[in-house]
């Protein structure tokens, strides 16, 4: 049976909380077509790096557990994820086996680092996640306020090998990956969540970000997030959520034919002054499969305006039908 267009523009949209309460618009999205959450953090936690003393006090494995089987039992399969970095955010904090910081992995041999990776997603895919949003790729080559601590440091021989070990031992225990965040930022104005930040990189700096994204690929992993603000060596007139010369060079020039995920929309960069409804169209046409946006309510408005558009000619109806098929096999598979 062929789906609503309704329903596709809500399995396109990737809807991002920070508590584990299943809220009603959210409950409205997944009942609506949405296959995929992100059970987020606070703001504060994000620029902190870590998870408040609150959260890791309260929060239990049951928790996780209720939330999860909450939206399976909507939707079915479902795309569940986290943020779980190396030498970043961990969102599922003491919940899981830990994955070490930089030094740590750099210390370890591959083997050694794969076991410790699979072993952390192992115990988050019995808590129901199945998507890791990491590993972060890139190599800093200045001022960067919002991935400083975050990478896998400037060596980049080294930063590519813990990368892609990292992607193989997740993976191999049934949790996908995401490379982020493409096509690189070695360096940045600003955050690009709250201001209009622009990355200056030159090629030559992004080269050693690209043969890291290169290799994992290679090394199979399932998703690519694109970056949340321009990068002016690739594109200098859209951020890399909305920009068609930043997929093509995923797609095309990488070969990438995984699912590709948005930064988040309602960061200050991708936005340049749009409205949250015209970024995921343009999103949408330019390449991105599924629109990381913060939820609620007003993403009913969303979906509507992504049917309008594709009934007005704005958004190719093939393009947003390939999306969302790509979305719900990925959940699917990630759910079997």
């Amino acid at each position: 049976m062929k789906r609503t267009l309704k329903e596709e523009a809500y399995a396109v949209m990737f809807p991002a909380f920070d508590s584990l309460a299943l809220a009603d618009p959210v409950k409205e999205m997944l009942d609506r077509g949405c296959v995929s959450v992100l059970l987020g953090e606070s703001r504060e936690e994000y620029v902190g790096r870590g998870m408040s003393d609150a959260r890791v006090g309260t929060e239990a494995p049951e928790d996780f557990l209720e939330i999860i089987d909450a939206v399976k039992s909507i939707c079915g399969s479902a795309i569940i994820a986290v943020d779980q970095e190396i030498g970043g955010i961990k969102r599922l904090h003491k919940l899981v086996s830990p994955l070490p910081d930089i030094d740590g992995a750099a210390r370890m041999t591959d083997s050694e680092l794969a076991a410790v990776c699979a072993e952390t997603a192992a115990d988050a895919h019995k808590l129901g996640i199945n998507l890791f949003l990491a590993p972060i790729a890139d190599i800093l080559t200045g001022s960067n306020p919002w991935l400083q601590g975050r990478t896998p440091g400037n060596d980049a021989a080294q930063a590519l090998r813990i990368i892609s070990t990292y992607i193989k031992g997740v993976q191999s225990a049934g949790v996908s990956a995401s490379l982020k965040h493409f096509p690189g930022y070695p360096n940045i104005t600003g955050d690009p969540a709250i201001e209009e930040a622009v990355c200056k990189a030159s090629p030559e700096e992004l080269e050693p970000i690209m043969n890291i994204m290169r290799a994992g690929i290679k090394a199979g992993v399932k998703t690519v997030m694109l970056g949340p603000a321009i990068v002016e060596a690739v594109d200098d007139g859209e951020p890399a959520s909305t920009s068609v010369k930043t997929v093509n060079l995923l797609t095309h020039g990488l070969g990438f034919e995984g699912l590709i995920i948005s930064d988040d929309l309602d960061s200050k960069s991708i936005l340049m002054g749009r409205s949250l409804e015209q970024t995921a169209v343009d999103s949408l046409s330019a390449g991105a499969d599924l629109l990381l946006v913060a939820a609620g309510a007003h993403l009913h408005e969303v979906a509507d305006f992504i049917v309008e558009s594709v009934e007005s000619s704005m958004l190719s109806e093939e393009r947003l039908r390939k999306a969302a098929g790509k979305v719900r096999q990925l959940a699917q598979q990630l759910t079997e």
